[in-house]
Protein backbone atom coordinates (compact mmCIF):
# COMPACT_ATOMS: atom_id res chain seq x y z
CA UNK A 1 0.00 0.00 0.00
CA UNK A 2 1.13 3.78 -1.09
CA UNK A 3 -0.37 6.67 0.52
CA UNK A 4 -1.03 9.53 0.49
CA UNK A 5 -3.01 9.53 -3.04
CA UNK A 6 -2.42 11.98 -5.71
CA UNK A 7 -5.37 13.94 -4.30
CA UNK A 8 -4.46 14.03 -0.58
CA UNK A 9 -0.60 15.42 -2.78
CA UNK A 10 -2.27 17.96 -4.36
CA UNK A 11 -4.01 19.64 -1.38
CA UNK A 12 -1.25 19.36 0.96
CA UNK A 13 1.13 20.87 -1.71
CA UNK A 14 -0.27 24.34 -1.12
CA UNK A 15 0.83 24.30 2.38
CA UNK A 16 4.07 22.77 2.45
CA UNK A 17 7.53 22.21 0.32
CA UNK A 18 7.86 18.25 0.83
CA UNK A 19 5.75 15.51 1.46
CA UNK A 20 6.14 12.18 2.61
CA UNK A 21 5.20 9.24 0.04
CA UNK A 22 5.59 5.93 2.14
CA UNK A 23 4.97 1.86 0.84
CA UNK A 24 3.97 -0.10 3.67
CA UNK A 25 5.09 -3.92 3.19
CA UNK A 26 5.06 -7.13 6.10
CA UNK A 27 8.74 -7.35 7.56
CA UNK A 28 8.51 -10.90 7.27
CA UNK A 29 11.85 -12.73 8.61
CA UNK A 30 13.78 -9.21 7.75
CA UNK A 31 15.23 -7.50 10.91
CA UNK A 32 16.76 -4.03 11.58
CA UNK A 33 20.19 -5.04 11.06
CA UNK A 34 19.57 -6.91 7.50
CA UNK A 35 18.17 -3.80 6.47
CA UNK A 36 21.26 -1.90 7.62
CA UNK A 37 23.92 -4.21 5.78
CA UNK A 38 22.02 -4.04 2.63
CA UNK A 39 22.38 -0.39 3.58
CA UNK A 40 25.97 -0.53 3.89
CA UNK A 41 26.16 -2.04 0.58
CA UNK A 42 24.79 0.56 -1.69
CA UNK A 43 25.72 4.16 0.36
CA UNK A 44 28.61 5.47 2.36
CA UNK A 45 26.61 7.37 4.66
CA UNK A 46 23.61 5.70 6.38
CA UNK A 47 21.93 5.30 10.04
CA UNK A 48 20.38 3.05 12.11
CA UNK A 49 18.19 4.54 15.13
CA UNK A 50 17.01 2.32 18.31
CA UNK A 51 15.55 3.04 20.96
CA UNK A 52 14.52 1.23 25.03
CA UNK A 53 11.79 2.23 26.96
CA UNK A 54 12.52 2.23 30.43
CA UNK A 55 16.01 0.99 30.11
CA UNK A 56 14.30 -2.88 29.56
CA UNK A 57 11.83 -2.77 26.39
CA UNK A 58 12.48 -2.32 22.95
CA UNK A 59 11.22 0.77 21.31
CA UNK A 60 7.92 0.37 19.02
CA UNK A 61 10.02 2.00 15.84
CA UNK A 62 13.63 1.22 14.36
CA UNK A 63 14.69 4.10 11.91
CA UNK A 64 17.20 3.76 8.97
CA UNK A 65 18.32 5.95 6.33
CA UNK A 66 20.50 6.26 3.59
CA UNK A 67 22.06 8.98 1.01
CA UNK A 68 21.63 12.27 2.79
CA UNK A 69 20.72 15.17 0.50
CA UNK A 70 22.94 17.44 2.89
CA UNK A 71 25.55 17.66 5.57
CA UNK A 72 25.97 20.75 7.88
CA UNK A 73 28.80 20.71 10.30
CA UNK A 74 29.95 23.12 12.50
CA UNK A 75 32.49 24.26 14.86
CA UNK A 76 33.87 27.69 16.66
CA UNK A 77 31.66 29.99 14.60
CA UNK A 78 32.30 28.31 11.26
CA UNK A 79 29.27 26.10 9.48
CA UNK A 80 30.52 24.07 7.09
CA UNK A 81 27.33 23.12 4.02
CA UNK A 82 27.92 19.65 2.23
CA UNK A 83 25.28 19.56 -0.91
CA UNK A 84 25.27 18.44 -4.49
CA UNK A 85 29.33 17.94 -4.34
CA UNK A 86 29.85 21.51 -3.60
CA UNK A 87 31.02 23.09 -0.06
CA UNK A 88 30.43 25.83 1.57
CA UNK A 89 31.43 27.98 4.50
CA UNK A 90 29.46 30.55 6.46
CA UNK A 91 30.77 32.42 9.61
CA UNK A 92 27.71 32.69 12.05
CA UNK A 93 27.60 33.18 15.72
CA UNK A 94 23.74 31.48 16.20
CA UNK A 95 24.22 27.98 13.96
CA UNK A 96 20.84 27.34 15.16
CA UNK A 97 19.64 29.95 13.09
CA UNK A 98 21.22 28.37 9.91
CA UNK A 99 19.89 24.73 11.19
CA UNK A 100 16.04 26.68 11.40
CA UNK A 101 16.59 28.81 7.88
CA UNK A 102 17.60 25.05 6.61
CA UNK A 103 14.73 23.23 7.86
CA UNK A 104 11.96 26.00 7.14
CA UNK A 105 12.77 24.96 3.25
CA UNK A 106 12.09 21.47 4.19
CA UNK A 107 9.00 21.51 5.56
CA UNK A 108 6.72 18.52 5.25
CA UNK A 109 3.07 17.53 6.87
CA UNK A 110 2.17 15.21 9.60
CA UNK A 111 0.29 11.91 7.76
CA UNK A 112 -2.00 10.12 10.02
CA UNK A 113 -0.83 6.14 9.95
CA UNK A 114 2.90 7.13 9.22
CA UNK A 115 5.85 6.77 11.46
CA UNK A 116 6.53 9.68 13.71
CA UNK A 117 9.81 10.27 11.95
CA UNK A 118 9.62 10.31 7.76
CA UNK A 119 12.53 12.10 7.30
CA UNK A 120 14.89 14.99 8.42
CA UNK A 121 18.40 15.97 10.19
CA UNK A 122 19.99 13.26 11.88
CA UNK A 123 23.20 13.23 13.77
CA UNK A 124 24.60 14.89 17.28
CA UNK A 125 24.73 18.14 18.83
CA UNK A 126 28.28 18.65 21.24
CA UNK A 127 28.18 19.73 24.56
CA UNK A 128 29.79 22.69 23.52
CA UNK A 129 26.75 23.68 21.58
CA UNK A 130 25.30 25.42 25.18
CA UNK A 131 28.14 27.90 24.50
CA UNK A 132 26.29 29.51 21.65
CA UNK A 133 23.32 30.13 23.92
CA UNK A 134 25.43 31.44 26.50
CA UNK A 135 28.38 32.78 25.57
CA UNK A 136 29.84 33.58 29.02
CA UNK A 137 30.28 29.79 29.57
CA UNK A 138 33.95 28.95 29.02
CA UNK A 139 33.49 25.58 27.83
CA UNK A 140 36.56 23.24 26.80
CA UNK A 141 36.07 21.87 22.93
CA UNK A 142 37.85 18.37 21.72
CA UNK A 143 38.46 17.54 18.29
CA UNK A 144 34.76 16.80 17.71
CA UNK A 145 32.41 19.40 16.02
CA UNK A 146 30.07 21.54 17.90
CA UNK A 147 27.54 19.38 15.80
CA UNK A 148 27.19 17.45 12.85
CA UNK A 149 23.90 16.26 10.85
CA UNK A 150 23.14 15.10 8.29
CA UNK A 151 19.66 15.83 6.02
CA UNK A 152 17.78 12.31 4.72
CA UNK A 153 14.74 12.59 2.42
CA UNK A 154 14.65 8.75 2.40
CA UNK A 155 13.80 6.67 5.38
CA UNK A 156 13.00 3.04 6.57
CA UNK A 157 11.00 2.87 9.76
CA UNK A 158 10.67 -0.70 11.22
CA UNK A 159 7.82 -1.15 13.25
CA UNK A 160 8.08 -3.60 15.69
CA UNK A 161 4.70 -3.86 17.12
CA UNK A 162 3.10 -4.54 14.02
CA UNK A 163 5.97 -6.04 12.19
CA UNK A 164 5.51 -4.29 9.21
CA UNK A 165 7.91 -1.88 7.60
CA UNK A 166 7.60 1.95 5.90
CA UNK A 167 9.54 3.27 2.79
CA UNK A 168 9.31 6.57 3.48
CA UNK A 169 10.76 8.92 0.27
CA UNK A 170 10.02 12.64 0.47
CA UNK A 171 8.83 14.17 -2.79
CA UNK A 172 9.01 17.67 -3.14
CA UNK A 173 6.45 19.54 -4.29
CA UNK A 174 7.53 22.25 -6.99
CA UNK A 175 6.34 19.78 -9.65
CA UNK A 176 3.57 17.87 -7.80
CA UNK A 177 2.64 15.17 -10.21
CA UNK A 178 5.85 14.57 -11.74
CA UNK A 179 7.55 14.41 -8.56
CA UNK A 180 4.90 12.16 -7.21
CA UNK A 181 5.60 9.77 -9.89
CA UNK A 182 9.60 9.51 -9.43
CA UNK A 183 8.26 9.28 -5.40
CA UNK A 184 6.14 6.05 -6.63
CA UNK A 185 8.58 4.73 -8.72
CA UNK A 186 11.61 4.76 -5.92
CA UNK A 187 9.42 3.35 -3.74
CA UNK A 188 8.31 -0.24 -6.03
CA UNK A 189 10.97 -2.39 -5.29
CA UNK A 190 10.94 -4.33 -9.02
CA UNK A 191 9.59 -2.62 -12.44
CA UNK A 192 6.01 -3.72 -13.00
CA UNK A 193 7.31 -5.56 -16.26
CA UNK A 194 3.75 -6.73 -17.81
CA UNK A 195 1.76 -5.70 -14.97
CA UNK A 196 -0.08 -2.63 -14.93
CA UNK A 197 -0.43 -2.82 -18.54
CA UNK A 198 -2.82 -4.81 -21.03
CA UNK A 199 -3.89 -8.51 -22.25
CA UNK A 200 -5.61 -8.80 -25.53
CA UNK A 201 -5.82 -8.91 -29.42
CA UNK A 202 -5.98 -7.03 -31.80
CA UNK A 203 -7.33 -8.75 -34.89
CA UNK A 204 -7.10 -8.64 -38.73
CA UNK A 205 -10.37 -6.61 -39.40
CA UNK A 206 -8.76 -3.82 -36.83
CA UNK A 207 -10.95 -4.98 -33.89
CA UNK A 208 -9.13 -4.45 -30.56
CA UNK A 209 -9.89 -6.19 -27.18
CA UNK A 210 -7.94 -5.86 -23.95
CA UNK A 211 -7.84 -6.22 -20.20
CA UNK A 212 -5.46 -4.50 -17.76
CA UNK A 213 -2.87 -6.69 -16.45
CA UNK A 214 -3.73 -6.42 -12.47
CA UNK A 215 -2.99 -10.30 -11.62
CA UNK A 216 -0.18 -11.67 -13.31
CA UNK A 217 1.78 -14.44 -12.57
CA UNK A 218 5.35 -14.28 -15.42
CA UNK A 219 7.75 -17.57 -15.32
CA UNK A 220 11.40 -16.44 -16.57
CA UNK A 221 14.33 -18.40 -15.45
CA UNK A 222 12.86 -21.26 -13.57
CA UNK A 223 11.50 -18.78 -11.04
CA UNK A 224 7.82 -17.36 -10.97
CA UNK A 225 7.04 -13.82 -10.00
CA UNK A 226 3.25 -12.85 -8.91
CA UNK A 227 2.08 -9.65 -9.08
CA UNK A 228 -1.44 -7.94 -8.19
CA UNK A 229 -3.16 -4.72 -7.70
CA UNK A 230 -7.08 -3.42 -7.10
CA UNK A 231 -8.91 -0.25 -8.53
CA UNK A 232 -8.57 2.66 -6.55
CA UNK A 233 -11.61 4.52 -6.58
CA UNK A 234 -13.09 7.94 -5.00
CA UNK A 235 -14.24 5.88 -2.02
CA UNK A 236 -11.78 3.46 -1.26
CA UNK A 237 -10.18 2.44 1.42
CA UNK A 238 -6.63 1.69 1.86
CA UNK A 239 -6.56 -0.91 4.10
CA UNK A 240 -9.27 -3.26 2.26
CA UNK A 241 -7.97 -2.42 -1.39
CA UNK A 242 -4.27 -3.58 0.13
CA UNK A 243 -6.11 -6.83 1.51
CA UNK A 244 -7.64 -7.16 -1.42
CA UNK A 245 -4.28 -7.24 -3.41
CA UNK A 246 -2.94 -9.81 -1.13
CA UNK A 247 -5.97 -11.77 -1.76
CA UNK A 248 -5.24 -11.68 -5.52
CA UNK A 249 -2.29 -12.62 -4.87
CA UNK A 250 -2.47 -15.53 -2.83
CA UNK A 251 -5.48 -17.28 -5.19
CA UNK A 252 -2.27 -16.87 -8.01
CA UNK A 253 -0.18 -18.29 -5.76
CA UNK A 254 -2.75 -21.01 -4.71
CA UNK A 255 -3.17 -22.03 -8.12
CA UNK A 256 0.28 -22.46 -9.01
CA UNK A 257 1.08 -24.74 -6.07
CA UNK A 258 -2.13 -26.95 -7.15
CA UNK A 259 -0.69 -27.27 -10.61
CA UNK A 260 3.13 -28.34 -9.39
CA UNK A 261 4.44 -25.88 -11.21
CA UNK A 262 6.68 -24.51 -8.37
CA UNK A 263 7.92 -26.29 -5.50
CA UNK A 264 8.67 -23.32 -3.41
CA UNK A 265 7.90 -19.96 -2.36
Amino acid sequence: MIRPDSGSIQALAQDYSMIPVCREIYADAITPITLLRKLAGISKRYFLLESVEGGEKWGRYSFLGFDPVMRVYGKEQTVTIEQDGAIKRLHTKQPYDLLREIQQTHQAPRIPGLPPFTGGFVGYWAYAMLGYAEPKLAIKRGFYNDFDLMLFDKVIAYDHLKQKIYIVVNMKTDRVLENYGKAMAELEAQPRGIYGGALGYVDFTGNMDTCIAIRMAAKKDNQVYVQAGSGIVADSIPEKEYEESENKALAVINAICHAKEVDDF
